[in-house]
């Protein structure tokens, strides 16, 4: 006995398409049914040349049409695949941020820009990195340009992390200001400020204490005008 849930072997199913055919041919057409499907088709009239013409304009736009819309999806589906998100930075981003060793970190590429707060290449005592390092991971990518600060001769000289952002990606609105008047606030590994210059908002992380990051802010408000 045969399963019933397995297709018909083939020389069964050509016996079947066999008597179908035969069945088919046994069946007579109607009466009358040839010269009423004639008289339907001579009784439309035929379309002149210029309606021909613009019966095929608007065939060739719908086509035109549906292919822009077809190419303006896959172009958006493209981009919403590849693009990344712009992740939105926040104080306890900072906090992990603060942490990090600039010297393990990767190097971004070397066309990238550094975005500088007006100024600071003037600012005595502060020695910028001239590249970016990259800290990722799966909620957040940031460049960051590695930086030190030896308030003079005496003191220690500290590290820090300057993160440049749009003012977009910073968590919180933020009003423009200079970086001297940015409010000190505290990480595990010492202190940081955020302050906005344009559509630029800045972040600087610093490994030193408040009475050191007091310092840099005010040798950058009295810097050397060199502009």
């Amino acid at each position: 006995m045969s399963d019933e849930s397995t297709p018909p072997p083939v020389m069964t199913r050509d016996a079947f398409d066999q008597g179908m055919a035969r069945a088919m041919e046994d069946v007579s057409v109607p009466a009358g049914l040839i010269a009423r499907l004639q008289a339907e088709v001579s009784s439309r009239p035929m379309p002149s040349a210029e309606e021909a013409r613009q019966q095929t304009g608007r065939t060739r736009r719908s086509r035109r049409f549906l292919l822009g819309g077809c190419a303006a999806i896959a172009m958006f589906t493209a981009w919403s695949w590849f693009a990344p998100n712009a992740a939105i930075v926040t104080a306890t981003d900072v906090q992990r941020l603060s942490g990090l060793d600039a010297s393990v970190l990767t190097p971004a590429a070397s066309e990238t820009r550094r975005v500088l707060p007006v100024g600071w290449q003037f600012v005595r005592g502060l020695e910028l990195a001239d590249r970016l390092v990259v800290a990722s991971d799966d909620t957040l990518n940031a460049q960051m340009l590695p930086l030190s600060y030896q308030a003079d001769r005496r003191s220690s000289r500290v590290t820090g992390l300057l993160l440049p952002l749009h003012e977009s990606e910073w968590a919180a609105p933020i009003m423009a200001g200079p970086f001297s008047a940015a409010e000190v606030q505290y990480t595990t590994t010492g202190t940081w400020v955020v302050w906005r210059e344009g559509t630029t908002v800045f972040v600087l992380m610093l490994r030193g204490d408040a009475a050191t990051l007091e310092r840099l802010q005010r040798a950058a408000a009295n810097r050397p005008n060199l502009t």
